[in-house]
């Protein structure tokens, strides 16, 4: 995962604000059902996007991040990060782009088991 705080948000809710940017977000191949199964780990997207939150909030942006998203990976973005998707971006590869609002960051660190 490459992070930056570079850019501003797009969501009306809190368009302007600064918000950390995400690039390259991937697991490991042995951490994808798809790849092997068993799995060799669980939950290394989520502990991603948790660390990501929590480096916004270091930064003072209350947790707001951004990213584009794979294909195969807005469902994860969308259903159970609970981000807000904002439509495809043609000026990256049409990828769907989302947004985590303060108060999604909050509730995203309510969910069980995400610290």
């Amino acid at each position: 995962m490459l992070a930056s705080d570079l850019k501003s948000a797009r969501i009306q809710e809190q368009f302007g604000k600064p918000i950390v940017t995400l690039d390259l977000l991937a697991t490991a191949p042995w951490n994808r059902a798809k790849i092997q199964t068993p799995r060799r780990y669980r939950g290394g997207g989520t502990v991603m996007v948790a660390a990501a939150i929590q480096l916004s909030c270091d930064l003072g942006f209350k947790g707001r991040i951004g990213l584009h998203s794979l294909p195969a990976a807005v469902a994860f973005y969308r259903d159970v990060c609970e981000m807000t998707e904002l439509g495809t971006d043609a000026a990256y590869e049409n990828w769907t782009y989302f947004e985590m609002t303060e108060n999604q960051a909050e509730s995203f660190h309510q969910k069980p088991g995400i610290k």
